[in-house]
């Protein structure tokens, strides 16, 4: 691990100070130190996927009034972030591909 030294010194010190020290931001630090990702976020990945799969192909914004329809409080990009990360894209309209 690139910063195990400064994980010892982490009590010591706040953080800006460290990662001024180690002449990086503070997040790349703290990026290290990084598990799994948190249960929110695969939660949220499985009722995207969910959505997508039940529906025809929605995209982010079909998929993100559902999540609101549903009483879920989630912001506007979040959903075509996942979206994305997971590879789920939306399905074309044929009306629109057939005049290329």
């Amino acid at each position: 691990m690139r910063f195990a030294s400064l994980a010892a010194e982490k009590a010591s010190y706040p953080l800006t100070m460290l990662s001024a020290w180690c002449k990086s931001r503070a997040r790349t630090f703290l990026g290290g130190r990084k598990g799994p990702g948190r249960p929110h976020a695969q939660e949220s990945k499985t009722k995207v996927a969910e959505i997508f799969a039940r529906s025809r192909g929605y995209g982010s914004p079909r998929v993100h009034a559902e999540l609101r329809s549903r009483g879920e409080r989630t912001a506007r990009n979040r959903e075509a972030r996942l979206m994305r990360v997971t590879g789920l894209r939306a399905r074309g309209s044929l009306r629109f591909s057939l005049h290329h």
